[in-house]
């Protein structure tokens, strides 16, 4: 048996074992059980929709750019599973300047769905600015499948998005 309140950690995520009738075996199989779906959640995008899988790849992407260079550009390649689109799409990241009184949403449009007809876009986030901000309002739109140009330009102490294709 292993010792109640034993701690673990793997991957960065940490497991304490809790007093129920579990040996060590036992509790190390279902903590890298555990892990491994956590890890797959993350890296799948699961429980994720079109936009905030957009919007890690800028947050990531900023990130490596307040690190070096002035300016790099990153390809986006959108899924259509789970929460994303089956036709072609439209990406919109409104001027973020005024935000939050007005704009700074970065809007997926799939073109085959009745949201989009209605409201213009389908999925939406602001999660984005937490690394970029949107100076001038983008957008590009693209075929099913197509992937996403993004450019990132670092002014200073922020980073901006500055194009999409």
């Amino acid at each position: 048996m292993s010792a109640a309140g034993e701690r673990w950690s793997l991957a960065g995520l940490e497991w304490v074992n809790h007093p129920i009738e579990m040996n060590r075996t036992e509790s190390a199989l279902v903590f890298v059980l555990f892990a491994a779906v956590e890890r797959a959640n993350v890296a799948c995008g699961f429980g994720t929709d079109a936009a905030t899988r957009l919007a890690y790849d800028v947050v990531e992407n900023a990130g490596q750019l307040r690190q070096e260079g002035q300016q790099l550009t990153f390809t986006h390649q959108p899924s259509s599973w789970p929460e994303g689109c089956k036709s072609g799409y439209t990406i919109e990241l409104q001027d973020s300047l005024h935000h939050p009184d007005a704009g700074g949403s970065l809007l997926v449009g799939c073109k085959d769905e009745a949201n989009f007809r209605e409201l213009g876009y389908t999925y939406s986030t602001t999660y984005h600015l937490n690394a970029a901000r949107v100076p001038v309002a983008v957008r590009a739109d693209k075929q099913p499948g197509e992937a996403l140009q993004v450019t990132l330009a670092k002014r200073r102490t922020t980073v901006d998005v500055v194009g999409v294709k």
